[in-house]
């Protein structure tokens, strides 16, 4: 590790993620004969990209911020927000639109005049 620092060892945890999950996916597909991921996760593509963008944005913009910790807190929630954004601004899959209604109807429930047929 003390030739590269902490970023090779990042890198090299990285690499070995992506070997082992791949060899996961390899393990299912000959074993069960299942492949877990279709042409819809490809609709993750521009929510992705633009949380890319959006990373190397503020990387820039919040450079002279001297908290590490709140560089941290406003980057995540802007992050998360974009690509949440993104993604139902483009439109939601039928699983994933059951799913969303479903937490929808339990963070409802916890509203105190929330109506019942309410939607956002």
């Amino acid at each position: 590790m003390p030739r590269w620092g902490v970023a090779g060892a990042a890198v090299g945890v990285g690499l070995a993620s992506l070997i082992n999950n791949c060899w996961c996916v390899v393990e299912v597909k000959s074993a069960l004969g299942l492949f877990p991921y279709n042409r819809s996760y490809w609709g993750l593509a521009l929510p992705g990209a633009a949380a890319v963008a959006a990373t190397v944005g503020l990387r820039g913009a919040l450079r002279s911020v001297g908290s590490d910790a709140g560089v941290l807190v406003v980057s995540l929630a802007v992050v998360y927000t974009v690509f949440l954004g993104v993604v139902l601004l483009a439109g939601l899959e039928p699983d994933d639109r059951m799913i969303a209604d479903a937490i929808w109807a339990k963070v409802r429930g916890f509203l105190p005049g929330a109506r019942a047929g309410a939607r956002a």
